[in-house]
């Protein structure tokens, strides 16, 4: 049989079974489905094999995206680097969806009692399934974050860790759940420890460059790339958009293809967390055009499904102006659109990032990778490619390329075996 035609193995089956409306991904790893259900919610299985990655560290994510932790499943979401000794007194998360338990394990024995305030944006059987796993924990306050418009999400994925001696601020791109923290990449930054001193803003640096955007989530963005990604989106990554032409100014994007996810490390089940939807993709098939392959060989990570959002900037001289790390995927609701003769900007959902400039001081000490690059160009005013999550130059798409279609059947089996058929007939 197909993939799509078992249920999960050796999990609960869940009471509710077709009438279930749940969407939390920490659900499904505790609960199964009849195969119709299964077939519905595009839940694949997958087998047990074990992984060649393991859970990655927080100060690994950061120091060398190639290295991967031999700790098993365990680590801990406040070991970072120069806090090994300390521990948090105050913990406050702030994202999309959580798994309470996961959460609480990760970190340090010592620190799961102390305050923990969660900030998050479900609604419906998500939120009471979350306020039921949070009963057991008094230290535990929840707090929804509110959301007024349609079509907004509580997107923003930030921990803010206090210490006695000041507080460290962490940006990153992961869901708080399991599968989000195994076999992904993800982006990590780590602030210093911060104490009452401001931070200095830095300006960006006008001129010549390719504007890249990489992303795990693709909203509906117009008939055609003038109506708001190569107009407004273009325009406002750019310094100073009146004195740059398109020419001066070129868009490129990174999505995962249908052989991406079919190669990835967890195969069609990583695809779950690349949300493209066929109703979306039909109406806007000019966006092929401006799409390149994942591909981050010299991260060693080109078979982890990217859930990582980045962006950035590089010049004729492949040096990068300036590197943005983001919970914000390409959509409207993420970067917003203006409105009312353009005389407001709507955005719908949170989000949050953290901009590295060529004016940051020494900014390869904060975010680097595992090219030598980074250590030969510490003291240059513009960053290297080195800082990108992706392979550059960038991999355009084959003729026979597509970009991955969440519910969108793939018949040709995955590296574990197995079909996708999210729509079986």
């Amino acid at each position: 049989m197909s993939a799509c035609e078992r249920s999960t193995p050796n999990l609960r089956v869940c009471k509710y079974g077709k009438d279930c409306y749940r969407k939390n991904p920490s659900h499904f790893q505790e609960f199964s489905y009849p195969p119709e259900v299964t077939n519905k919610r595009m839940i694949s299985e997958t087998t047990n094999i074990e992984s060649p990655l393991k859970v990655q560290k927080l100060e690994e994510s950061v120091t060398s995206t190639s290295r991967t932790s031999t700790l098993g499943d365990f680590y801990y979401l406040s070991e970072v680097q120069g806090l090994e000794n300390s521990n948090a007194i105050n913990l406050r998360n702030f994202n999309y969806t959580f798994s309470i338990p996961w959460l609480l394990k990760h970190y340090k024995p010592e620190s799961r009692s102390q305050q923990l305030l969660i900030v998050h944006g479900c609604q419906g059987a998500d939120k009471h399934e979350l306020f039921e796993a949070s009963t057991d924990h008094p230290n535990i306050t929840l707090s929804q974050a509110s959301l007024p418009m349609p079509y907004g999400t509580h997107h923003t994925k930030m921990m803010l860790l206090q210490f006695c001696t000041g507080v460290r601020v962490v940006v990153h791109t992961a869901n708080m759940v399991p599968d989000d923290w195994a076999l992904k990449t993800q982006g990590v930054w780590i602030s210093p420890l911060l104490k009452s001193e401001s931070i200095p803003v830095s300006s960006l640096k006008a001129g010549p460059h390719s504007l890249l955007g990489q992303f795990s989530s693709i909203g509906t963005l117009g008939a055609s790339a003038d109506k708001w990604l190569t107009a407004e989106y273009q325009h406002s990554l750019s310094p100073n958009p009146s004195g740059l032409t398109k020419a001066q100014s070129h868009l490129t994007l990174v999505f995962p293809s249908v052989e991406n996810i079919r190669c990835c490390l967890e195969g069609y089940r990583g695809g779950g967390s690349v949300p493209y939807s066929r109703a979306v993709a039909t109406k806007q098939q000019w966006l092929n055009s401006f799409l390149h392959r994942w591909k981050s060989d010299n991260n060693q990570r080109s078979r982890a499904c990217p859930h990582i959002k980045s962006y950035a900037a590089v010049t004729q001289l492949q040096e990068v102006c300036w590197f943005l790390l983001t919970s914000a995927n390409l959509s409207k609701a993420a970067w917003g659109s203006l409105e009312k003769n353009a005389s407001q900007l709507m955005i719908r959902s949170y989000e949050l990032g953290v901009l590295f400039t060529t004016e940051s001081e020494q900014p390869q000490q904060s975010l680097q990778t595992s090219s030598s690059e980074s250590s030969k160009n510490t003291n240059c005013k513009l960053l290297p490619t080195s800082i990108l999550p992706f392979d550059y130059p960038l991999t355009k798409y084959t003729a026979d390329d597509k970009p991955w279609i969440v519910n969108e059947n793939c018949s040709l089996p995955d590296i574990h075996g197995f079909v996708y058929c999210p729509n079986p007939t």
